[in-house]
């Protein structure tokens, strides 16, 4: 969905890697890796849905500001007590643990990341594209083929690039009117050729 936000630019994918690939990855895996026992993750989830709803409401208040920086502390202070656990459930239970299996559940979202990275540009691709041409849409004539070809040439000269599609939005569209022809047309497009 946020690869076909209007928000989405050209650094949109190598943000996404970014996130999804970093130190929090591990620690997601040793957290739903070594669990706690069932009563205790029974426990633990309704007082911590309480205490971020509190901190919630105190976040939007203008007057619970110590409330808000208290429940921020007490939440980290959990976060830590279960990190710090889960790290002893670990050491304690690793030798119950198939290797194999462990090193193929861990890799599994990094290899999906890597797969649908594809896909999620394509549809920023398309998105793009798509905007692009809804834009160009009030500076053309209305005759179909005329539209049909100056669409195609701009696939030509943008390709597979979201960076050269932003440009040609900046700086072409604006310069673009009903009328004018297929000849200072191409020169428009020349001009976003020379600069990239």
């Amino acid at each position: 969905m946020n690869a076909v936000a209007g928000e989405a630019d050209e650094k949109y994918i190598s943000k996404v890697l970014k996130d999804n690939i970093r130190f929090t990855v591990v620690t997601e895996f040793l957290l739903s890796t070594f669990t706690f026992s069932f009563w205790v993750e029974l426990i633990i989830i309704p007082i911590t849905t309480v205490i971020v709803l509190f901190d919630t409401v105190a976040e939007h208040k203008s007057d619970a500001i110590a409330v808000h920086k208290l429940l921020q502390d007490v939440m980290a202070f959990a976060g830590l007590c279960v990190i710090l656990q889960t790290v002893r459930v670990g050491i304690l239970e690793y030798r119950e643990l198939n290797v194999i299996n462990t090193l193929v559940s861990f890799f599994i979202p990094i290899v999906y990341l890597l797969l649908v990275t594809p896909l999620e540009y394509a549809f920023e691709l398309y998105s793009k594209y798509e905007m692009l041409f809804i834009q160009m849409h009030f500076k053309e004539p209305s005759d179909k083929m005329v539209r049909r070809k100056r669409h195609l040439k701009v696939i030509k000269v943008c390709g597979l690039s979201v960076k050269r599609i932003m440009l040609f939005q900046k700086q072409c569209i604006p310069r673009m009117y009903i009328s004018m022809p297929d000849v200072e047309f191409d020169l428009l497009i020349s001009h976003l050729e020379d600069r990239s």
